[in-house]
């Protein structure tokens, strides 16, 4: 795993997280077990295969175990969203998962910040860094980070992925989408999948998903999600709302049921047989430069309402890279002030270097004219121009540039994003 943490040993409690995968050999199948001590338990069972919790057998309460240092208030919310994604996936899918996953709720130090969850067989851990602890989160955000990595424990075993992480975006988009789903705000589901369309558009490369899939970072949970959407409004659109992704997944589960078997992944991602419509997933599946225009048509065309918007703060990051990887010999960083920007960039970019603060770039505000900016210097960097950076009234610093800025990245805003009857 590239991305994620996985605590190989980590105290919860009275007892002990681990995570058997990460104790594998190098070379071979390893079978391992642990051997606990007298009184003592282990969950889900004592063979690594995932991740376990190892206790003394009086800790264990009703199927979760959380740490001393996990506020009563969280575990509540935690506990409370369980319970609620359980109910409406085992509705939805027309079956329970085999029995309710043993939770392990964890204080993890090695997070700098956020939470982190896993499912693995019969075993979910949530994991909070210390700031998450000491303040409040929204039940909302509780809800869907526990409703996503439980919509995980319906798939243990179910598809058979692909190697090297390839197939990350199909089960990270499942379960992400899921999670929208389950919290039945069309409010927050619209505006959580603007910011997933935005943030594929930026990522995914023009060979799509099955030749250049993203395996790691936000990009992967992004277009996963954005391909559940576009694949759901397919089968609400045909099936005149009768049906919709849970369907489709219900259907899927059946069939690993009845055949016991898992499914192959590239049929988890095919189109229904009976799809009347053209299949606008395949636009983010196969190669195509051109995909979001056709692809938002789809979208709009099956019952959403996707709009352009400007997006301010994407053309300023855009003329910020596109400027700082000119100069720059090493890393390139920034962050933003109010109604300025500081350039993080030492002494390895040169007419850039000792982290010069800018509010203009090419004589436009960046706050107050950011569509300016990225029009100037696009003329600018087209025709071989020097490009200014100036902070108030003062030249900071000039900057040849002689490499086009690429177009300013595409932003949507999802005003609707399924029609009513579907």
């Amino acid at each position: 795993m590239t991305d994620r943490v996985y605590p190989q040993a980590l105290r919860v409690g009275e007892g002990w997280q681990l995570y058997g995968p990460y104790l594998e050999t190098l070379s071979g199948d390893a079978p391992l077990k642990v051997r606990v001590p007298h009184a003592w338990i282990a969950a889900p069972s004592p063979s690594l295969v995932g991740y376990l919790y190892v206790w003394p057998r009086a800790y264990l309460r009703a199927g979760i175990v959380a740490a001393p240092a996990i506020p009563s208030a969280l575990r509540y919310q935690i506990v409370e969203a369980f319970e609620g994604a359980r109910t409406v996936y085992t509705r939805r899918l027309g079956r329970a998962a085999s029995k309710p996953p043993f939770v392990i709720i964890a204080l993890d130090p090695t997070l700098q910040s956020g939470w982190r969850g896993d499912s693995t067989p019969g075993t979910l851990s949530l994991r909070f860094s210390p700031d998450i602890i000491s303040r409040h989160v929204s039940q909302d955000r509780v809800a869907r980070f526990v409703a996503h990595e439980l919509f995980h424990d319906w798939w243990q075993g179910k598809i058979i992925m692909p190697a090297a992480e390839k197939g990350a975006w199909l089960q990270e988009g499942m379960a992400e989408y899921a999670s929208l789903l389950a919290s039945d705000d069309d409010a927050l589901v619209g505006a959580e999948l603007a910011r997933h369309l935005n943030g594929c558009s930026d990522a995914l490369a023009p060979a799509g998903l099955l030749s250049a899939p993203p395996t790691s970072g936000q990009a992967v949970y992004d277009c996963g999600t954005v391909f559940q959407w576009v694949r759901d409004l397919q089968v609400r659109h045909d099936s005149h709302g009768h049906e919709d992704a849970f369907t489709g997944w219900s259907n899927l589960l059946r069939r690993a049921r009845d055949t016991h078997a898992p499914i192959p992944w590239a049929e988890a991602i095919s189109a229904p047989a009976d799809m009347a419509d053209t299949d606008a997933a395949a636009a983010l599946l196969r190669p195509n430069a051109g995909r979001w225009p056709d692809l938002v048509e789809a979208l709009n065309r099956m019952g959403a309402q996707v709009l352009p918007v400007q997006d301010d703060g994407a053309l300023r990051i855009a003329i910020l890279q596109h400027l700082l990887t000119l100069a720059c010999h090493d890393r390139i960083g920034f962050f933003t002030q109010e109604g300025s920007v500081k350039l993080e960039t030492g002494n390895r970019c040169g007419p850039l270097n000792c982290d010069p603060v800018i509010d203009s770039i090419a004589g436009h505000k960046l706050f107050a004219d950011a569509a300016g900016a990225f029009a100037a210097v696009a003329a600018l960097c087209a025709s071989d121009r020097r490009v200014s950076f100036d902070n108030g009234d003062r030249r900071v610093a000039e900057l040849s540039c002689a490499k086009p800025l690429p177009p300013a990245p595409k932003r949507w805003a999802v005003r609707a994003w399924r029609s009513v009857e579907g």
